[in-house]
């Protein structure tokens, strides 16, 4: 993620804050409602897994994808919030950094 510039670790932050207060509103937002909905449908594909005919590979694969989607946006929710939240501690280093600089208490490397 320190290949990324300011713009895109302030975009990263928004992203991450975004998603958090969506998550955190009350009675949800857009975010929340999709992930809602998801978790009920692997939740449906996981009681399905259990009683479904072990020959019937079309119907466990379907149902296997259905709780792997629900998984995978987990996983997505959670990577945009954690890169946010490392973004966030960049952007304050380099905002200390930069502030340090301006008052002349660093040497700037490129003078």
């Amino acid at each position: 993620m320190s290949d990324l510039s300011y713009e895109d670790l302030l975009r990263t932050v928004d992203l991450a804050a975004q998603i958090h207060g969506d998550l955190l509103a009350k009675g949800g937002g857009p975010v929340a409602h999709i992930l809602k909905r998801a978790r009920g449908e692997a939740a449906e594909a996981l009681a399905a897994l259990i009683v479904v005919d072990p020959t019937q590979v079309e119907e466990i694969r379907k149902l296997q994808n259905e709780v792997n989607r629900y998984r995978d946006l987990v996983r997505f929710l959670s990577d945009a919030v954690s890169a946010g939240l490392e973004a966030e501690t960049m952007l304050s280093k380099e905002d200390r950094e930069d502030l340090l600089e301006t008052l002349g208490l660093t040497e700037n490397p490129d003078s």
